[in-house]
């Protein structure tokens, strides 16, 4: 019996659809980080192949089938993992990408293009020390934001309006010489190891990208801006105008910083909606998987189609 099988390639990413069913089946089969292609097929068609999983210690070098895996960094996932056994290996590969191996502030990297959307400031990544975004507009009263992030807070604070919220601008950008002062003024009554949880230092604070805003509702009062109507409606809508509540409790140790329900970044419209639908909880998980990598493009591919002998 012959079978006609059409694999769809894309690096190191493999998609097998059977054209044909095949003792009674019509299914896609995607080559996972568990089973390899072959051995899926193998133990379909009954050609003597074995279905393995994989090791529990995590060989990673058998994970390079994950769109996001890079090769350089394999000891680095390997000594990770160990570290951290009940983190999964997808999220492990990820993770150390984000040098979230490494203590923050260490191997820090100057960011080289400032205009990029969406713009991933953080403790491994800081802007230059003359940075300054060009497009920058007033948003309330004194405060600046990039045009897009202005426009796009002015839909959303009248769309909250419509619905009896009220949303302010407390703090928008700043500038690398504001943040140092700032972080400087914190470390008169708190630890450096404190202030690293609420404060960023100059040059890693997001304020300077001109897509950060810090909210208040009608009080006024930033901090109680999370137990509020307002900071309820900002933390279920905010996508829809392409932000995200940056610093959450459940991303805490991927930040390093606190909660802080008032501080939303403007990402664009498809990151935004991304993170909601596939619920990506940090920018640095959605920079690693649809940023720096991409996933698996059916619009972009190479097809051949094999046949196997089954006798």
């Amino acid at each position: 019996m012959l079978k006609r099988i059409k694999m769809v390639i894309v690096g190191t990413m493999a998609t097998a659809m059977l054209c044909t069913n095949v003792y009674g089946y019509s299914n896609d089969f995607s080559h996972r980080s568990n089973v390899s292609f072959i051995e899926i097929i193998g133990n379909i068609l009954g050609i003597g192949q074995t279905v393995e999983t994989k090791d529990a210690d995590h060989d990673f070098s058998m994970y390079d089938d994950i769109y996001y895996y890079e090769p350089e960094n394999l000891s680095r996932y390997t000594k990770f993992s160990s570290k951290n056994p009940d983190i999964a290996p997808e999220d492990v590969i990820w993770l150390v990408n984000a040098n979230l191996d490494r203590d923050f502030y260490t191997k820090s990297e100057k960011i080289k293009d400032t205009e990029t959307m969406p713009l991933l400031v953080n403790k491994y990544n800081y802007l230059p020390s003359n940075y300054v975004p060009e497009n920058l507009v007033y948003i309330e009263d004194d405060k600046q934001a990039t045009a897009e992030t202005a426009e796009a807070f002015k839909e959303m604070k009248e769309n909250a309006e419509a619905e009896g919220i009220e949303i302010n601008v407390v703090s928008a950008y700043r500038s690398i010489d504001y943040q140092k002062d700032l972080y400087k003024s914190y470390l008169k009554t708190d630890s450096k190891k404190v202030v690293d949880t609420y404060s960023a230092r100059a040059g890693y604070s997001e304020h300077h990208t001109g897509r950060a805003l810090d909210l208040a509702s009608d009080d006024w009062d930033m901090d109680n801006f999370g137990d509020t109507e307002a900071g309820e409606w900002v933390r279920k809508n905010a996508w829809k105008y392409g932000f995200i509540v940056r610093y959450t409790e459940e991303n805490k140790n991927i930040t390093g910083y606190k909660s802080e329900p008032w501080h939303i970044t403007y990402v664009g419209d498809e990151a935004a909606e991304i993170m909601h639908t596939k619920d990506i909880k940090s920018l640095e998980e959605y920079v690693e998987k649809y940023v720096k990598h991409k996933p698996l493009d059916y619009n972009n591919v190479n097809t051949e189609t094999i046949e196997i002998e089954n006798n």
